[in-house]
């Protein structure tokens, strides 16, 4: 079984870069073209 991960954008990428190299499916928030958060009022 694959385990893949989401990044979100405040994720270090030193971290992400680690992940990778263990051969983790990793897709950051910026790969994926959300540079922003976007915040919903409460």
């Amino acid at each position: 079984m694959t385990v893949a991960l989401y990044m979100d954008v405040h994720v270090h990428r030193a971290i992400t870069t680690g992940l990778r190299l263990k051969d983790v499916d990793v897709l950051t928030a910026q790969e994926d073209g959300h540079r922003t958060a976007e915040y919903l009022p409460l």
